[in-house]
């Protein structure tokens, strides 16, 4: 039986089929900041054949990146954890089970 990491990363390589890497020349390219790309430098180049292709690259980047994943103790959304104290993955969803922790604390002393 293959573990679950191994079937998420055959089902990511399945959907990177199609998808060429290369690498360009910084040369002539202006980037969002206005600035003229440098003639000495390279540039990875993806060229997914699709929309999807796109999204399993991003996918496989992050899964790659192993950037720590946690499940909102609010409302169960998996987020990227940006601080090891983080439990929530908003400041809205802190907020609302500040209150419910506090109209419990209310309840109890009634």
């Amino acid at each position: 039986m293959a573990s679950a990491g191994a079937v998420v990363a055959e089902a990511v390589t399945e959907g990177l089929k199609g998808t060429t890497f290369g690498i360009v020349n910084a040369y002539g390219l202006r980037f969002p900041n206005g600035e003229l790309g440098d003639p000495a430098a390279f540039l990875n180049s993806l060229q997914p054949p699709d929309l999807l292709g796109w999204i399993y690259y991003e996918f496989a980047a992050e899964i790659v990146a192993s950037r720590p994943l946690r499940r909102c103790e609010g409302c169960g959304a998996v987020f990227v954890v940006t601080d090891e104290r983080q439990r929530y993955h908003d400041r809205k969803c802190s907020q609302r089970a500040r209150y419910h922790r506090a109209a419990g604390k209310r309840r109890q002393s009634q």
